[in-house]
């Protein structure tokens, strides 16, 4: 498992929906980048993306290749809410960080 060091860039946007930027390193000197955006469709229904990268070290390239070493992940969901909220109303009670999937948990190969 990769320990994730991020700086990130959060927007609201008028529709209602929200989007954020990240990028940093991991504890093992990988750069990383990425992204979320949630889309409101209509008060109940939402459409969630997201995307992550992380690039390989420079560590043994001559016997283990970097792209061995890169990790990806690309989402997109749809997402139901039970309680509706006004189209362009601030959205003050939601989560620092979303629900974690795929892209959250990227790990790292070790190669013995």
């Amino acid at each position: 498992m990769n320990d994730i060091y991020a700086f990130f860039f959060r927007r609201q946007f008028d529709s209602g929906g929200q989007g954020r930027l990240f990028g940093g390193f991991t504890g093992h000197g990988q750069a990383l980048v990425g992204g979320d955006a949630l889309l409101p469709i209509n008060p109940n229904w939402s459409l969630r993306s997201s995307f992550m990268y992380v690039a390989p070290d420079d560590a043994n390239t001559a016997t283990d290749p970097g792209f061995t070493r890169e990790s990806w992940n690309v989402s997109i969901s749809l997402v139901w809410s039970p309680c509706p909220r006004l189209p362009g109303m601030p959205n003050y009670c939601r989560p620092l960080f979303n629900v974690a999937d795929n892209g959250t948990f990227i790990t790292r190969l070790l190669r013995r």
